[in-house]
């Protein structure tokens, strides 16, 4: 494809982007300027990225800052930014620093001062005016730090959001009431960067135009406030968000693969037609660059943003400008390794991208003697242990059962929401091909074959299935009178292309992850009458800290029936008894015709107990080894692939 806008330069202020890609802000646990900090931005920016906007430099006169967020309010915070903008600026990227006057979307009538307190206070009249005194220095101090800019954030649920909205302002003085009035601190605060930074200081802000989801102000009041500001004239640009409050809406604010590319190009693009003089940017899963060039080519925005994206590739921007869009490793949109890992206080990574995180850490080295190495099976972690072996120099044959790769991945892609999953398998095949490994689907390995295959280095990759007798982690035994009705696995439906009997189908998922739901939509879009049966209290609850659960409820909610907080106690023919995990209240299900269970999956450990002893090398490798059922499945067989594709 011709990218004939995207990688064109763009004036923003008074400086040039070199091409339409930033790198949106986003949290990562760990410490602005460290070593960890600077190898990641580094990457990002030698990736081609126009520019990198960091998060969270806080307005505050202090050295503290809430979790997620970095203070730039002492000599400490200056330097240990400067440290990050250097190694953006090294990578040849612009740098420009995200930073918010704090704030929460509680449920007060107030405007929020603080940053996650469960009940705000009012400020009061003097603490604008310090604020925007504040926001003064922390515009200083950003320039100290050598940033090109910052990015005022109205968005995400933030105080400056808030103090905007009337959804939450309520206050009825000059700095409530009218948009007018909900806007004089704003600009007052820009004003004050403004003055404080200079005219060569880029002031950016990162608006939301639509809360019309949460009752807030529509698109047409959105883009009059943009409007409002920009004729100011101290704005460079406005990064363009929609229904975008963080607490209320994360499933929004992290768009996972169930929703579309683009949440709030509409908004954007409404914003572009009334906003001229400053460019407008795209933002809200932009995942590719073939997305990218056509939101721009339509006059949607002018530039984009992305984060997971960058996160899962660096070298996004430089693949694509010089046409290798195939080479590009695409976001599946899990919103595991990413957010989830972040707000669970883990550091960021990525489920595709094993070196996301992992930047200041050794590259594995080529080989000191090849080996001939035998991969059996080709899940995610036998594919990149078998790609990092290649590409140290191996000999490498991966061998499947299967007639294509991706294992419990290919199993998930074909669920509703998830066929993102087959990019990271396609990626992975092609670059396998090109390291020369030999790869055999088809090929069901034994004991015996193994043996005299004659590798110096065997690794088991044989993954794990789903268990077909209801074996969960609470309950250790099988589920009495399964035999009675016919009993399907995930694998026995999507791998083995068995059809379900019958047309009352009861999905058994004890497991919280997305493959239950996923199962279970896929039935119910083929007709059947789907009762959804959980121990636990909501479908998707292992996925509540990334917002996904949000999703997966209301598609399941909207095509089965939902029974929650109970266990399968035993099955007799067509009638299935539950129990409730708190009140032990028995009750029934009737007519049902089969059985789907979605509540463990074992190792498939016979060629690791077959083989031990037996051949000169003998590695473990993903679920054969340590079996993950749940979220970060992925990330942790990327991981282990790559450490033990290292170790060879």
């Amino acid at each position: 494809m011709a990218f004939d806008h995207l990688f064109t330069p763009i004036k923003v202020g008074s400086q040039e982007f070199k091409n339409r890609i930033i790198m949106s802000p986003h949290a990562t646990n760990w410490e602005r300027g460290s070593a960890k900090d600077v190898a990641y931005l580094g990457a990002r920016a030698s990736g081609g990225a126009a520019a990198l906007v960091l998060a969270s430099a806080v307005f505050s006169p202090y050295d503290t800052a809430p979790h997620g967020a970095n203070p730039i309010g002492s000599p400490r915070g200056i330097e240990r930014h400067a440290r990050a903008v250097e190694a953006v600026h090294n990578g040849g990227a612009k740098a420009i620093l995200e930073t918010s006057a704090g704030g929460s979307a509680s449920s007060s009538n107030t405007v929020p001062l603080g940053m996650f307190s469960t009940q705000s206070r009012s400020m009061t009249l003097g603490e604008y005016v310090m604020f925007a005194r504040v926001a003064a220095l922390t515009a200083v101090n950003c320039a100290k730090a050598g940033a090109d800019g910052i990015e005022l954030m109205m968005s995400f649920g933030a105080a400056m959001q808030l103090y905007n909205s009337p959804l939450y302002n309520k206050r009825k003085d000059q700095y409530g009431g009218a948009l007018e009035n909900r806007l004089r601190f704003t600009i007052e605060a820009i004003g004050a960067m403004r003055e404080a930074a200079g005219q060569d200081f880029i002031i950016g802000a990162v608006i939301d135009a639509d809360e019309s989801n949460l009752g807030g102000i529509d698109l047409s009041q959105g883009v009059e406030m943009c409007q409002m500001l920009a004729e100011t004239g101290q704005i460079d640009y406005l990064r363009i968000n929609a229904n975008n409050v963080k607490s209320e809406e994360g499933h929004l604010h992290y768009p996972s693969s169930y929703l579309p590319q683009g949440l709030s190009l509409y908004a954007a693009a409404a914003v572009r037609e009334v906003v001229t003089g400053i460019p407008i940017i795209g933002s809200h899963r932009i995942n590719t660059p073939e997305f990218a060039e056509q939101a721009i080519a339509e006059g949607q925005c002018d530039l984009v943003s992305m984060a997971r994206a960058l996160i899962a590739d660096p070298e996004l921007p430089n693949k694509a400008r010089r046409n290798a869009s195939e080479e590009i490793r695409a976001c599946i949109g899990c919103v595991e390794a990413c957010y989830q890992r972040y707000m669970l206080n883990e550091h960021i990574g990525c489920s595709v991208n094993p070196d996301a995180g992992h930047e200041d850490e050794p590259a594995p080295q080529p080989a000191e003697t090849p080996k001939k190495v035998l991969v059996v099976g080709g899940g995610l972690a036998g594919l990149e242990a078998a790609l990092v072996a290649a590409q140290r120099g191996h000999q490498v044959t991966v061998q499947e059962k299967e007639p294509y790769l991706g294992g419990t991945v290919y199993v998930q892609s074909k669920l509703p929401g998830l066929t993102d999953r087959a990019e990271i398998v396609r990626w992975l095949e092609l670059q396998l091909t090109k390291a020369g490994v030999a790869i055999e689907t088809g090929t069901e390995a034994s004991a015996e074959s193994i043996e005299g295959f004659g590798a110096d280095t065997v690794v088991l990759a044989t993954g794990a299935d789903y268990d077909n007798q209801g074996i969960t982690q609470n309950l250790m035994f099988p589920i009495p009178g399964l035999e009675s009705l016919p009993v399907y696995t995930p694998e026995d439906i999507i791998r083995r292309g068995e059809t379900v009997d019958g047309d009352h189908v009861l999905v058994y998922d004890t497991t919280g992850y997305v493959v239950g739901p996923g199962i279970a939509e896929l039935l119910a879009d083929q007709g059947k009458t789907v009762e959804f049966v959980t121990q636990q209290p909501y479908a998707g609850m292992m996925m509540t800290s990334n917002y996904i659960h949000n999703v997966i409820m209301a598609r399941v909610l909207s095509k089965t029936t939902l029974t929650r907080d109970v266990q399968i106690r035993s099955v007799e023919d067509g009638t299935v008894t539950l129990r409730n995990i708190y009140t032990y209240e028995e009750s029934v299900l009737e007519g049902i015709d089969a059985i789907v269970l979605v509540t463990s999956r074992a190792p498939n450990e016979a060629l690791n107990l077959a083989l031990a002893g037996k051949v000169p090398d003998l590695k473990l490798v993903g679920d054969v080894d340590r079996c993950n059922y749940i979220n970060f499945g992925m990330y942790d067989a990327m991981q282990a692939g790559k450490r033990v594709g290292a170790m060879i």
